[in-house]
This record gives structure tokens, C-alpha cells and sequence, in this order.
């Protein structure tokens, strides 16, 4: 090996100097990792799952060739063993700086929800740092002990070839850190389960859980703003469904003079719903709903039925249950319900307690006749809040308000003070006189289709509609999609698809409608949708926005 006499600190140097970018992109790539780790909620097979349903959303086919190009070159290099210090250093430098061009020129994904730097997120990072830095040392002190050179010309491979193996490797290295962490992160979170515990015990408000396949956030809204027209009432932020999520609120927000915790229990898998049980004991369930939502964690609607149902079995004996009686499954789990039992719908049926008559929907909003059958009461409700499945929605809360104590005027009251739940078929006015339909928060094949009707009520303008789809319903996911694009052909005079792949079941039943394909517009992501909005909406027109994913499910 040929090296001329420039001081060998300064070939080191260079060296490691090369290796800046390419550590920062490790870091990047790793922060990558952890930010769909903690959309997945912490579960390291679905971060797993991400990765292989499309590597290229973390490791660019571009780098991949930049790695193997100059690890050739370091390879011919010791191969020829004829290199000075001269060509040695233009070759680390050329590494940096195509590290550097590959961080400037990284792929700038539009993020709706950002990493949030939680103490577990920040530990989960510095744990996965960790192992891959003493990977790096380990490796290269191996490197160094079993060669036969020690000038810093040998360990170019190394460089080249070391820190592309480890940007592969990042989310399992990131898996890797979430296991080593679980039993630290388990003392943790049952040292903040038994905290909430004992703030229930001293509080000790009735609490009443809502869970279903979709409704459940509305319901537990709307009975939030009802009960709060009598009582004192704490109800978790919209996105706190989950054990740990509910038991900060308790922590952080419970005071005693709260008389009513409303407690939105969302079904991950089973045994999720029976956790939380364990926590807040409630004492009245509302199940809304029992249908395809999550059929991809499930894998079949009797599983599901069995989730949502542990809320149900949790109840005490002096308890009550509250069923949606319109949903067939969810009447007939109330049939084998051992406590009182209280059915609400919109279908006059044998066994209903409280039905919705007579229901008259508009751009005004919703009005129907609410008739008590047990009280023998009934009251006209109205309210801003549009979308036929919310007549359902204030109907559950309606069923348990009057368990709480209630007259039914007292909640007609509370109904017309209702508000627009945010992202949930909210009607907005936009720049340009353009209406807005807000219904992006999350999706499933009934709201989709009661987006629809109310899409296709408002008479004047054209009618747009943009959505990346439904996810999460399993093998029925491409019929449910293509189903919906038949419906949406015969509502809409445009369609904004955002996502090539994933929309394809919807393309299939636009074309299958017949629908113009001039006026089906795929882009990559809402941005790009927003922007085309811009050149094809007109003042009068109403665009709907149906559905939302997550950054977990970008295609870019």
C-alpha cells in the first residue's frame, strides 16, 4: 500500500469528517422509524408491516446506488493497493459530499400529525441511536483488530460500506430498542396506572364508556355537551381512546367536583376495552356500532363484536347498557346483555326504547321526533349537526342522559346548543364562497356513505370530492372502496384521489359508474389535492372532504 508522507491525523480527519452526513442521515431515517412507531401506538410488528409494504418510504433507491458505487471503488482501492494519500482523501470527500446532496435532496414528506417528543419517544430514540453507534465502534474495532493494515486507506470499505448496512437496518434496530425498553416502559406504565387508580378512588365520578366500530367519538361528544348543561363533566380530548391515553387525563385533569367521566374506549385487540374496564369501572356502556372498522386488526366481525362487547361485561349488575338497535349485531349482543338494558333507533322495531320519527335533514341541519316509549314522553330535537347517522349518534346520548337523571326537555336543550364536531361532517364556508364539508377525521363504509347524501342535498354548485379511501377493513377493503366510487359517481361532478395505489378500488368503480375520467384527478398528497382544488372550484360549489390518513399510510 502506497501512502505518501502527509501526517496520518489528517487522513483520519478527512475520514471522519466523510462520515457527518451520512450519521445525520442515520438519525433522520431513525426519527423516521420512531414516528411511525408511535402512530402504530408502540407496536413494533406494524412499524414492520409499514416497512415491507414499501421499503422506498425510508431508504431511497438513489442512496442505494451511491453506497454500492463507491464501496466498488473502495474495494478496487485496496485491491490494487496503489493509492496515495491524495486520491484516498478526494475519495472520502466525494462521500461527504453525496451524503450531504442526499440530505439536501431527501424526499420533504408533508406531515399532518409530527412527532411527539414524549419522554418514552425520547428514550426509544436514544436507545436506537445507541445500538446502532456501539454496532458502528464494535464493528470497526473488529475491523481494525482482525486487518492487516491500520492506515486509514483500509477502513475506506468500512466507511462506504458500515453506515449503509446501518440505515438499513434502522427499523429493526428501532423493534430492537422497543423490546429492550419494554420492561422499563411496563414499571412506568403501571406506576401511572396505579397514580390514576387511586385519583378515581378519590374523585369517584359515574362513568359512563361509549366504544363501537365508528360513532363512538361523536356520541361521547354530544353526551359531553348535554350532561354539561346540568352537572360538572370531564370528557378526554378526542384522540385519548387508549389505556394510557385516559389514564394521563385522570392524572392530569380529574378534579372531585367532576360528577360524570366520559370515557371513549377505542379496540385495538382484544383484551383493550377489558383494560380500561379495569381502570375507570364504568357503570353505564353506550355500543354504537359493530361493522368493518378495524377489520384488519380483527380479521372478522365476530372478533370484533367480542371487543366492543367487553365493555358490556365489565358493567356492575345495577349497571346499564345501551345498544344501537338499527345495528343488527349490536341487537343482538343486547339480548344476551345479564343487566338492564336500553335500545335506541330510527327503525320501529319490537323492543326499542327510544326511537327518532319523522327525521327531516337539510343544510339547515337535522330535526326529528324523539318518542320515549318507557317515560312516555316524546320532544321535537333539532340541531346544526348534519348527517343522518348523528340522529343515531344524539340518540345514544340521549339514552344515557336520561339514565343520568334528565328529562327529555332538559336534553333537547343541551341538543340545540350542539355544536359541529370538528372534522366530522363540518360545514364550512371557504375562500372563494366555496363550501366546505369537513368529514376527514376518519372513515367507514356507512359515514361514507352518509357523507355522500349529504353531499348530494346541498342543490346549487358543483360537487367535489376528495378522499384517500378506507383503510383498515381488511379483505373487504377493496369492495368497500369500489363500492364507494359507484356511489360517489353518481353524486359528485369531481373527484380529487389522493394516492395512486390506494385508490385504485375506488377508480375501478368510478370507471365502472362511468364516470368522466377527465374529472377523476389522482395526485400524491392533500397539498397537491388543495392545489388542484384551486383551478377547478368555483364560488358556489361544495367540496367534501372525506377521510384523512394518517402519516403511516402516505404513499410517498
Amino acid at each position: 500500500m502506497i501512502m505518501d508522507n502527509a501526517p496520518n491525523y489528517l487522513a483520519w480527519s478527512i475520514l471522519l469528517i466523510a462520515l457527518i452526513p451520512w450519521v445525520a442521515n442515520i438519525v433522520l431515517k431513525s426519527l423516521r422509524a420512531l414516528h411511525i412507531l408511535q402512530l402504530e401506538d408502540y407496536e413494533s410488528l406494524r412499524l414492520w408491516k409499514w416497512f415491507l409494504v414499501d421499503p422506498h418510504r425510508l431508504i431511497e433507491v438513489r442512496e442505494i446506488w451511491i453506497g454500492f458505487l463507491f464501496l466498488l471503488i473502495g474495494l478496487m482501492m485496496l485491491l490494487f493497493n496503489r493509492t496515495t494519500t491524495l486520491e484516498y482523501s478526494l475519495l472520502a470527500l466525494a462521500w461527504f459530499a453525496c451524503g450531504w446532496f442526499l440530505i439536501q435532496t431527501r424526499t420533504q414528506r408533508e406531515v399532518k400529525k409530527k412527532l411527539v417528543f414524549t419522554p418514552r419517544a425520547t428514550r426509544l430514540l436514544a436507545s436506537t441511536l445507541a445500538l446502532i453507534g456501539g454496532t458502528w465502534i464494535l464493528f470497526a474495532w473488529l475491523f481494525h483488530r482482525l486487518s492487516a493494515y491500520h492506515e486509514p486507506l483500509f477502513f475506506v470499505p468500512l466507511l462506504i460500506f458500515l453506515p449503509k448496512l446501518l440505515i438499513h437496518l434502522v427499523v429493526p434496530f428501532t423493534m430492537l430498542a422497543n423490546l429492550i425498553l419494554f420492561p422499563v416502559e411496563e414499571l412506568l406504565r403501571q406506576y401511572y396506572l396505579a397514580s390514576a387508580r387511586k385519583k378515581m378512588k378519590e374523585c369517584h365520578p359515574t362513568v359512563i364508556g361509549v366504544t363501537g366500530s365508528y360513532g363512538k367519538t361523536s356520541t361521547k361528544e354530544i353526551l359531553g355537551v348535554i350532561l354539561s348543561t346540568k352537572y360538572q363533566v370531564l370528557r378526554p380530548p378526542m384522540s385519548y381512546n387508549t389505556l394510557m391515553g385516559v389514564c394521563r387525563v385522570i392524572r392530569e385533569q380529574l378534579q372531585p367536583d367532576d360528577q360524570f367521566l366520559l370515557v371513549e374506549m377505542g379496540a385495538y385487540r382484544r383484551g383493550s376495552i377489558k383494560k380500561l374496564c379495569r381502570l375507570v369501572n364504568p357503570s353505564i356502556g353506550i355500543l354504537t356500532s359493530v361493522g368493518l372498522q378495524h377489520l384488519e386488526r380483527f380479521k372478522g366481525i365476530g372478533a370484533t363484536a367480542k371487543a366492543k362487547y367487553e365493555l358490556i361485561e365489565a358493567l356492575p349488575q345495577d349497571g346499564v347498557a345501551i345498544f344501537n338497535n338499527d345495528n343488527e349485531i349490536c341487537r343482538g349482543l343486547a339480548g344476551q346483555a345479564p343487566l338492564k338494558v336500553v335500545r335506541y333507533g330510527t327503525i320501529a322495531m319490537e323492543g326499542v326504547h327510544l326511537l327518532a320519527d319523522e327525521i327531516r335533514e337539510g343544510s339547515f341541519g337535522l330535526e326529528f321526533l324523539v318518542k320515549d316509549f318507557v317515560r312516555g314522553e316524546s320532544a321535537i330535537f333539532r340541531t346544526v349537526l348534519m348527517g343522518r347517522h348523528n340522529v343515531s349518534n344524539i340518540l345514544a346520548a340521549t339514552a344515557a342522559a336520561l339514565e343520568c337523571g334528565m328529562t327529555l326537555s332538559e336534553i333537547k336543550e343541551g341538543v340545540s346548543r350542539l355544536e359541529p364536531i370538528p372534522h366530522r361532517l363540518q360545514v364550512t364556508k371557504g375562500s372563494g364562497g366555496v363550501t366546505v364539508i369537513d368529514d376527514a377525521y376518519n372513515s367507514n363504509p356507512i359515514e361514507a356513505q352518509v357523507a355522500l347524501e349529504t353531499l348530494g342535498k346541498f342543490e346549487h354548485g358543483a360537487k367535489v370530492l376528495v378522499t384517500p379511501g378506507m383503510i383498515e377493513l381488511g379483505h373487504e377493503e377493496y369492495h368497500q372502496n369500489k363500492q364507494f366510487g359507484i356511489k360517489a359517481a353518481a353524486v359528485c361532478d369531481s373527484v380529487i384521489l389522493v394516492g395512486s395505489k390506494r385508490t385504485i378500488p375506488i377508480q375501478d368503480g368510478l370507471k365502472e359508474a362511468g364516470f368522466p375520467e377527465e374529472r377523476m384527478i389522482v395526485v400524491k398528497s392533500l397539498s397537491e389535492a388543495t392545489e388542484k382544488l384551486k383551478e377547478i372550484v368555483r364560488s358556489g360549489d361544495v367540496v367534501l372532504f372525506e377521510n384523512d390518513l394518517a402519516d403511516n399510510y402516505n404513499e410517498e
